[in-house]
């Protein structure tokens, strides 16, 4: 396994992401052939919003102010230490308390418009009333001129992305606890008033320094969050009709545009843990458009951890991968109950009393009989990361991945068919978890993909099988049905042959 590459340092604190993603002005992505696992991108560009008449006319907008200027009778800014779609983030100094602050300004030709105000004010209250000490204070907010403002604590230390990419390389298993159960108690503290961050990612995560010297995490820039309206009394004011958010850290429901909620901000957090865990988010390969599509369809990548890297508790993966779950429903309920889960996971007694242990001592039975209960610590469920109705297919390879076998896109295109190809890399030992039909990616090795079958039907004679050749003939077909075959598929491997093939074979299972 080669060892992944850090992140390419990310974007200033204060460059806020766009509340409105335009996917299809994104960029195309290269040939499968041509392409490489990027690191995690820059945010993507400002989305297309509706601008004054004057704006869209080609007037130009008049400048936010600059430093020296004194906004509200209170705040002086001194300099500008970020800016992003939605506005700019300026240190500042209060001139009652004499204290350093943070001053974020909108954009003018955000604050012109009544829907975006509305929900800036709404926002600014709430998440105001939010007093922990892992999220960053809002000190103040309001109008001045036709200038909306919010002051907030000024945080001086390096985000969560620029530290881990200093580090170069995973951080011991104890840093990710330390950092991620600090980040998990500002979001229990969010969700307890209703507010919903939207936007988590390493570069809204701080790594500051406490008056006694003590590292202390504190999460910032709410300015996507979406507040419950209902809770509040308020009428809803977000539109479901737009994408907000930041493509590598966002949910299947949030890449849908559909109303979400506390569950959306878990499987954030499945996100950064992964990031925590391998310097990346689980889905980085491709334009935005295909993130959010292998968000909704893909199963969740196996971690890619460098050789020598101090190894996963398991219970710790099961965690990640059930925060990652497609359905909201399927992920722990709350950030409480990922609190739980994760502090048994690095518990090594809990973890014994949670696993069984040599496979000599396991109960007898069928998989079902033999999983993993999590009744202790309470926890709402556990539940697998597919979805409840997709049907679950073992890849196993035979070859080095080359044009016209099974690729990212073929299997992304199985996906939105509701079929999980799990690859299959140690096929001397079980089939992935609830396996029901083999697809054997065998190239132009006839010889060896008849010896495969024949090992593969000695193992599991009630398991169908499809290969996939290239160079296919009759007689390399009748060979490879006499060989165990239930059907085969030719090379170019088309998604939607090979799910044609993978249900004809399913019906052809005697039941």
């Amino acid at each position: 396994m080669s060892t992944p590459e850090p992140p390419n340092k990310p974007e200033p604190q204060a460059d806020w992401t766009s509340d409105t993603i335009d996917v299809s002005s994104t960029r195309q992505s290269p040939p499968h052939s041509a392409r490489r696992a990027p690191d995690p991108p820059p945010p993507l560009p400002s989305a297309q919003r509706p601008v004054p008449s004057s704006r869209r006319a080609g007037v130009p907008e008049p400048p936010l102010p600059g430093p020296g200027t004194v906004i509200a009778n209170r705040f002086r800014l001194d300099e500008s230490i970020g800016s992003g779609g939605m506005g700019t983030v300026y240190k500042a100094y209060h001139l009652t308390l004499g204290i350093p602050v943070a001053v974020k300004l909108l954009h003018r030709h955000i604050a012109a418009h009544k829907v975006a105000m509305r929900r800036f004010r709404r926002e600014a209250q709430v998440t105001s009333r939010i007093q922990h000490a892992n999220i960053v204070r809002v000190l103040d907010f309001g109008e001045e001129h036709g200038l909306a403002y919010i002051a907030m604590e000024y945080i001086q230390g390096v985000s969560l992305g620029d530290w881990l990419f200093a580090q170069g390389a995973p951080p011991p298993i104890d840093e990710v606890s330390s950092v991620f159960l600090e980040i998990l108690s500002a979001f229990e503290a969010a969700h307890a008033l209703g507010v919903v961050h939207r936007d988590l990612k390493p570069e809204n995560v701080m790594l500051a320094t406490d008056s006694a010297g003590r590292r202390v995490v504190k999460v910032v820039d709410f300015g996507l969050a979406h507040v419950d309206a209902e809770a509040e009394g308020l009428t809803p004011l977000t539109q479901s009709d737009q994408v907000a958010g930041t493509p590598w850290y966002m949910s299947p429901e949030q890449c849908r545009s559909l109303v979400v909620g506390p569950l959306s901000d878990i499987y954030a957090l499945g996100c950064v843990l992964t990031t925590l865990l391998q310097l990346r988010p689980p889905f980085h390969n491709g334009a935005s458009a295909e993130i959010m599509a292998q968000h909704m369809y893909l199963p969740v990548p196996p971690l890619q951890r460098p050789p020598g890297a101090e190894p996963v508790p398991v219970l710790l993966e099961q965690l990640r991968l059930d925060m990652l779950a497609k359905d909201p429903e399927r992920r722990p309920l709350s950030a409480s109950a990922v609190r739980a889960r994760f502090v048994a996971a690095l518990d090594p007694a809990a973890t014994e009393a949670l696993l069984p242990g040599r496979k000599a001592d396991m109960p007898s039975g069928d998989r079902t009989a033999r999983a993993v209960s999590w009744e202790h610590p309470p926890q709402d469920r556990t539940l697998p990361t597919a979805a409840a109705d997709a049907l679950r297919v073992a890849l196993l390879r035979t070859h080095s991945l080359s044009g016209g076998g099974i690729d990212d896109d073929c299997v992304l295109g199985l996906a939105a068919q509701q079929i999980a190809m799990a690859p299959w890399d140690e096929p001397s030992g079980d089939a992935p978890e609830g396996t029901a039909l083999i697809v054997l990616d065998a190239g132009d090795d006839f010889d060896r993909a008849c010896d495969m079958l024949q090992a593969l039907r000695a193992r599991y004679p009630d398991m169908p099988a499809v290969v996939c050749l290239d160079g296919l003939t009759t007689d390399r077909m009748n060979g490879l049905i006499e060989a165990g075959a239930t059907d085969v598929q030719r090379y170019p491997v088309r998604a939607s042959d090979l799910a044609r093939k993978i249900g004809r074979a399913l019906r052809q299972q005697p039941r």
